[in-house]
């Protein structure tokens, strides 16, 4: 941190921002884009911006000759999702042969994340781009990381700063997960075609609005390979997403091996579920991009996946179809569901665990009142774990079970300034915008461009914990339950249902999500009103975001196409008859 007692009342000037107005911005908070920021993250960002200060007084080398001039305000954004602050000026910065990342602090998340970046680098400037030799040459960005500490939870700071002046260029962050997020936006700073940056001179100061910026794949249906979600986390690191909302349970399968309660997968071993050591892998998978994955086990509706605990007896059901857990007086089901959830809540570290209590039903085997009793025993129950949780919106619209702590997933009824009018948490994931399984004639790219925080007032801001899009996967589920509600018609997907078109499922469910998701994600982190979704501008940018998927390697719907299950650019996928 600078000396303040060396500096004195000294104004420095450096990139445009003067010394003395950052130092006021420590004792205030920051208003960004309608949101008023608490004083820690905007201490932080002061912070951040403070030490790359000192390390400009006091390094040894002088300013380099980069010509300094703004240019922050471009039509298309070169950044997605866009940085809360974004200047550059000068010359093209053309990048060198040894160019390296070099972490200051050692960290083996961070080593990891700087290796998948320089692959890339290398795979993209030394197979098909010039680069350059000379001294003038952007060789090395330092890295630094002011803590050391690796927990990834819902308060983790993503915040970061990219300072980059003629062949010097560092990046600052508060954790490794901003130093991630960091190198994700130094990558989209490359000249497409070119190894050179766009500019001598850029100033990046940049942190999310939104602490939840997730993406819900419904494996509870049609399963996902532990390959294909592998993929589906990369690309969604590439757009500083935070978590994967991993909906286990569902009419098609409980997904997941249970110890407990073995025979839960013995309906699903042609169709695929995860073992232990799968989830373990893809947690970890998750984490070191930065990502959390929060499980969701959807009861006491949706229970058809559980059907095989109902011929154990371990199960009452309200029905001879298994759709619906039956809250019976003898308290067996509450009994199966808490050991069942103790064992998942194990598995899947997350502070987080969703329970669904949506689309239930009343029935004479259960009425109104013992739906809302049981499912307020197990949303108390989780939190008796220490877990927070998470339903979705019929918990407080249709049972009113829901805990004063319970997070509610707005999605049909309800909006955020709804539920946030009465106190409650919410996540904003409302199927006009951001359910992907619609296809994209249905939910074009601009939909997912919506501010999620309309009509909340300032005092309910830090409610609105942030969005998530769902991709539901009843499109490609054959099993008749998964598709009840559509007058039992086979879903257009059926043929990929089985686990022989893996690889068709894989293509066909991630032209669906990208580039949709991207332009959603782009909202979670930093929406901007002045970006008109009907706009040419809005287009290009789309189209920009798409090839950027190309160029990184994601399965998307191609650019200016469009997709849905079974085609793409209106060509049936190949391999389906």
């Amino acid at each position: 941190m600078a000396d303040m007692g060396r500096m004195g009342g000294l104004t420095v000037l450096l990139a445009g921002v003067t010394f003395g107005y950052i130092v006021g911005m420590a004792h205030l908070n920051v208003r960004h884009a309608g949101n008023l920021l608490p004083a820690p993250a905007a201490a932080l960002l002061s912070r951040l911006k403070l030490e790359r200060i000192a390390q400009a007084v006091h390094g040894s080398q002088l300013p380099s000759p980069c010509i300094h001039h703004s240019d922050g305000d471009q039509r298309v954004p070169r950044v997605w999702p866009i940085p809360a602050k974004i200047r550059s000026g000068g010359e093209p910065l053309q990048i060198h042969k040894d160019f390296k990342f070099q972490a200051v602090q050692s960290s083996a998340r961070l080593q990891r994340a700087i290796s998948r970046m320089s692959n890339w680098m290398a795979s993209r400037t030394g197979h098909e781009l010039q680069v350059a030799t000379s001294t003038s040459a952007l060789s090395r960005v330092k890295i630094f990381v002011n803590s050391q500490d690796e927990t990834l939870m819902s308060a983790t700071s993503y915040a970061y700063n990219i300072s980059v002046d003629g062949n010097r260029a560092s990046i600052t962050a508060d954790t490794v997960y901003g130093a991630m997020s960091a190198l994700e936006t130094f990558a989209q700073l490359l000249e497409r075609g070119k190894a050179e940056l766009g500019h001598c001179w850029i100033d990046i100061q940049d942190y999310p609005r939104y602490k939840h910026r997730g993406l819900m794949i419904d494996t509870g249906r049609r399963f996902f390979p532990a390959p294909l979600v592998k993929k589906i986390l990369d690309a969604m690191s590439y757009y500083k997403f935070s978590v994967l909302h991993f909906h286990i349970s569902d009419y098609g399968r409980f997904a997941v091996e249970s110890l407990k309660y073995p025979n839960l997968a013995s309906n699903n071993s042609s169709n695929g579920f995860y073992t232990r050591a799968d989830v373990k892998a893809i947690v970890s998978y998750a984490m070191d991009r930065g990502i959390r994955v929060v499980p969701e086990v959807d009861i006491p509706g949706h229970a058809l996946g559980f059907g095989a605990l109902a011929k154990s007896g371990d199960l009452m059901f309200c029905d001879h179809g298994h759709v619906q857990i039956r809250n019976d007086p003898g308290g067996r089901s509450l009994k199966t569901l808490k050991t069942l959830l103790t064992e998942m809540m194990e598995l899947f570290p997350d502070e987080l665990f969703h329970l669904g209590c949506d689309e239930t039903r009343v029935s004479a085997a259960c009425p109104l009142a013992a739906v809302q009793a049981m499912e307020k025993e197990l949303l108390e129950f989780v939190e008796s774990k220490g877990k927070t949780p998470v339903a979705w919106e019929e918990v407080r619209r249709r049972t009113k079970a829901n805990t004063p702590k319970t997070v509610i997933q707005a999605w049909s009824k309800y909006h955020a300034y709804q539920t946030t009018a009465v106190g409650l948490p919410t996540i904003v994931c409302n199927q006009d915008s951001f359910y992907l399984d619609y296809v994209m004639t249905e939910r074009p790219p601009y939909q997912q461009w919506v501010d999620i925080s309309d009509k909340v007032v300032e005092q309910n801001m830090h409610l609105v914990l942030g969005g998530e899009v769902a991709m539901w996967s009843d499109n490609w589920c054959f099993d008749a339950p998964c598709y009840w509600s559509i007058d039992k018609r086979p879903p257009v997907g059926q043929e990929m249902f089985a686990r022989k078109n893996d690889h068709l499922f894989a293509k066909s469910i991630q032209g669906m999500i990208w580039p949709r998701a991207a332009i959603a994600a782009g909202a979670f982190w930093n929406y901007q009103p002045s970006l008109d979704p009907k706009s040419e501008e809005f287009n290009a940018t789309v189209l920009r975001q798409t090839e950027w998927l190309v160029e990184r390697g994601v399965a998307t719907c191609p650019p200016g196409c469009v997709c849905d299950q079974v085609t793409h650019c209106g060509t049936k996928l190949h391999g389906l008859t």
